[in-house]
């Protein structure tokens, strides 16, 4: 079984990335990695579920160009491997973090990925799968920077994986009450950002105009002055907690 899902449920992810995006069901960014994060709990110490991962992105911004005007560029190429290699140097960690605390600093690095990719070139956004949510659904990104609403995707499949996730069961899914609470919990960011009056960062334009020193809007600024602290946050989180592993495991030798 393990064999057979290793290729279905990063075909099915697929399929819900390019859900999200021909069509107005963005919300379906929320559940489209519950496939690959299925697969990240069966067996959290291995690679493969990464590997599915970084092809699952490929072949979405591979398909995004094909179906856009967005021009040829390396970041389709750059962005998944970027993606896979913070990943990969995830697993470093987990022999020195426990209980929920790896999935934590999974997330810190896939954002710390996200940032170094920006630092590289703004442009290369595009590529980013989740950036399209609907502004009134997150309205806070005043505050986070886009980087926060790949947090809330990223945060809302794990609970939904782990929500359904029975390593006994058939397809590695068992529906049970539990479900009902992550659909809340997942839910809570975009209620907060029906009652806030701040205006969403909804694309990077506003990001690439401050990078290159184009004229900057105040949206813009405001992005620029707090807009970053989450992923950049996040970066050099994952920069410490990976000395600290290696040096850890290093001395328990």
């Amino acid at each position: 079984m393990e064999n057979k899902l290793k290729y279905i449920y990063p075909l099915v992810s697929l399929i819900l990335l390019l859900l999200g995006r021909i069509t107005n069901l963005e919300l379906v960014y929320l559940i489209c990695l519950v496939p690959i994060f299925l697969l990240y709990l069966q067996n959290t110490d291995s690679s493969s579920w990464i590997i599915s991962l970084g092809l699952v992105l490929l072949v979405n911004g591979a398909i995004h160009i094909g179906t856009t005007e967005t021009p040829l560029s390396l970041g389709v190429i750059v962005y998944p491997l970027i993606i896979y290699t913070t990943l990969y140097l995830n697993l470093i960690t987990r022999r020195a973090l426990s209980g929920a605390m790896r999935t934590v600093i999974m997330v810190a690095f896939w954002l710390g990925g996200h940032y170094l990719l920006l630092k590289l070139n703004p442009v290369w956004a595009v590529y980013f799968p989740f950036i399209n949510l609907d502004g009134i659904f997150t309205q806070w990104t005043d505050h986070t920077g886009l980087m926060g609403i790949t947090a809330w995707v990223l945060f809302a499949n794990i609970i939904i994986a782990k929500s359904i996730y029975n390593p006994k069961g058939n397809l590695l899914i068992q529906i049970s009450p539990s479900v009902l609470i992550a659909l809340v919990i997942v839910a809570i960011p975009a209620f907060i950002s029906v009652f806030l009056n701040d205006a969403p960062v909804v694309n990077f334009d506003h990001m690439v105009a401050f990078y290159y020193g184009a004229d900057i809007t105040e949206i813009s600024q405001q992005y620029a002055e707090r807009g970053e602290w989450l992923a950049r946050t996040c970066a050099w989180l994952s920069v410490l907690v990976l000395i600290y592993s290696l040096v850890k495991l290093k001395t328990t030798k």
